[in-house]
Parts: structure tokens; sequence; C-alpha cells
């Protein structure tokens, strides 16, 4: 996987089953960051909206899906049978 790749997730699975984090394009899911954060209610990750030019990381965080999260409930929209997203990053980012 590079950035860029564009990701169909299962809705039935229990993580997010790629070794990256990826931005929700299309579908809802509730997730559970609470091996990140520490807190432990589940955050709901909507599609980055379409009218921005480019995606910022700090702006769109809350679109973000990020590796090792648990999914706990996912709506694919219209038609489609899976959850979409594109991978922004892998492997490990030290700041």
């Amino acid at each position: 996987l590079v950035p860029g790749d564009i990701l169909c997730i299962n809705p039935l699975d229990d993580q997010v089953p790629f070794h990256c984090d990826a931005v929700l394009v299309k579908g809802t899911c509730s997730v559970d960051e609470s091996m990140l954060t520490g807190e432990n209610y589940p955050n709901t990750k909507m599609p980055v909206p379409q009218d921005h030019e480019t995606f910022e990381y700090e702006v769109h965080k809350r679109h973000i899906l990020f590796y090792g999260t648990q999914l706990l409930q996912g709506r694919p929209e219209g038609n489609n049978v899976f959850l979409k997203a594109v991978v922004i990053r892998t492997g490990l980012i030290l700041e």
C-alpha cells in the first residue's frame, strides 16, 4: 500500500484491516479508538467533505480511520457494499 491507494473496507470487519491510516471518502462508521486515546466511547467517522481542494490532517482528523482501531459498525453509502477510503500514510512516523 502507498498513499493514494483506494481501499474497500468490509463493514462487517472488526478492525481496520490494512496497515495504514486512511481518510474515509464513502460511507460512515463507528470506531473504538480507545487503544490510541484511552477514551472508551465510540467515535463516528463520516466521509471527508468534497468541497475542500486539499486534505489537511489537523482539519480533517475526524474523517481518518487509524490503523488498529476497532470497527464497531459500518454503513456503506447508496448501493455500495463496502466503505471506501484513501490511504494517507503507512508505516511508523516519528515526529
